[in-house]
């Protein structure tokens, strides 16, 4: 009969321990998936921002010619 009951224990012990690291796994998954995400916004504003030097030296390069 104690054993049983030991079981139990371990069991609900074992689905709390699986709960933690599942919780774990998703908050990393979820802040992976957001530095990603401002990572790529990242490299679009320098491009961009590389872009529009380009054309302001273009700008100022034809007035000099």
């Amino acid at each position: 009969m104690f054993r049983r009951g030991f079981s139990l224990v371990e069991a609900l012990l074992a689905v709390a321990i699986f709960a933690v690291i599942l919780v774990f796994l998703v908050v990393a998954y979820i802040n992976a998936r957001e530095s990603t995400f401002l990572s790529g916004q990242r490299v679009r504003a320098t491009v961009l921002a590389k872009e529009g030097v380009s054309a302001v030296r273009n700008l100022r390069d034809e007035d000099f010619a």
